[in-house]
């Protein structure tokens, strides 16, 4: 799991976006914004592809990735 940083407008589009396509997390939005613009292969997906995560399991992980 990774984390990036983006402008607090940024962010309120992306959860506006998320909320609007009904998604349960960003990630998948992410995955979906990439089959958008086509060009990224799956095989760049990782060995997490096709799965989704809720948020609480999102939080578990960085919990655990941050000690």
């Amino acid at each position: 799991m990774k984390t990036i940083a983006l402008k607090e407008t940024t962010w309120e589009k992306l959860r506006q976006m998320r909320d609007k396509e009904r998604l349960e997390n960003f990630n998948q939005l992410v995955e979906e914004l990439m089959k958008k613009a086509g060009n990224v292969p799956k095989s760049m997906l990782g060995v997490d592809k096709g799965k989704s995560y809720t948020l609480k399991e999102h939080e578990e992980f960085q919990r655990d990735s941050h000690g």
